[in-house]
């Protein structure tokens, strides 16, 4: 069977799994490039040294480990689908780059002031204190209805995506600021009865989709002069202010949505670090030159 052809049963092999659009299409975009740099193999002929040899070329290319690590991964994600049902033999014994985590930069308060004056519609607003205040992933905000957002009590149903492989089933909440800018937002709408409607609707009344909220927090950040400003981002202040304010750990990683508390102590390091940083600034003793 030829790699191409295979890669179209890996396809049909997410989609029953129920990974998503966006996962697959970047897992099938890597296959493919795969198998352009190898000129178009038949299964059983790729050796190790092949995938190895793949590998390396992204480096020379000056791809960051990070990205090598995402290549590799669909790799043993393909050949754990693939045998043994249409090779024999697989290729083993592919060292796996180490992934370097990208250091986590969140918003600083002067930022999120600037983001916010930056706004030009309520709508701009409701989206950065969304983010903001609840920590959802871009996708998981678009996803959201009217009825997945009570304003009376701050409380937002946090919906899987399918079979919810990545995103949560959880609630999370919205505080008095961004409670008040979503109603503002809402007030503007037409349809704010109908309660299947998106919350963040495009002028025509469709949902804003994930690209679409990238676009609006481009623009605001090109107005306000805030560098680096991508929605993910929103999510890291979100968990940083949460441990720095006294929040505990294992409630954000509910918040979050993780399965496990390997991402969230992430956070914890960093407000650690932060909490020693004040304490310098605020020791009692050393203030009073004890």
């Amino acid at each position: 069977m030829q790699f191409s052809k295979a890669i179209e049963g890996f396809q049909l092999h997410l989609t029953a799994n129920s990974y998503s659009p966006v996962t697959i299409k970047a897992y099938i975009a890597r296959l493919h490039h795969i198998n352009l740099y190898l000129e178009h193999p038949g299964l059983d002929e790729i050796t190790t040294q092949n995938i190895v040899g793949f590998l390396e070329s992204l480096r020379k290319r000056g791809l960051t480990e990070a990205s090598v690590h995402s290549y590799w991964k669909v790799v043993r994600s393909f050949y754990n689908w693939a045998s043994p049902d249409f090779i024999p033999v697989r290729p083993d014994n592919i060292p796996g780059p180490k992934a370097v985590n990208k250091a986590i930069v969140p918003f600083t308060k002067d930022e999120v002031i600037r983001l916010v004056k930056a706004c030009k519609t309520r709508r701009d607003t409701a989206v950065v204190l969304l983010l903001l205040d609840t920590g959802l992933r871009v996708s998981e905000a678009a996803r959201l209805c009217l009825n997945d957002v009570d304003l009376e009590t701050g409380a937002v149903i946090v919906r899987p995506f399918l079979s919810s492989r990545k995103s949560r089933p959880r609630q999370v909440w919205l505080g008095n600021s961004a409670r008040r800018a979503v109603w503002a937002y809402l007030a503007t709408r037409k349809d704010y009865m109908d309660k299947d409607s998106p919350l963040l609707a495009t002028e025509r009344g469709g949902p804003l989709e994930r690209f679409m909220i990238r676009d609006i927090l481009r623009r605001i950040s090109k107005r306000a002069g805030v560098i680096h400003c991508y929605p993910h981002k929103f999510r890291h202040t979100f968990a940083i202010e949460y441990l720095r304010n006294g929040g505990d750990v294992f409630t954000l990683q509910r918040l979050l949505g993780h399965n496990s508390l390997a991402t969230v102590k992430i956070y914890l390091d960093i407000s650690d670090s932060d909490t020693g940083a004040a304490h310098r600034k605020a020791s009692p003793a050393d203030k009073w030159r004890l």
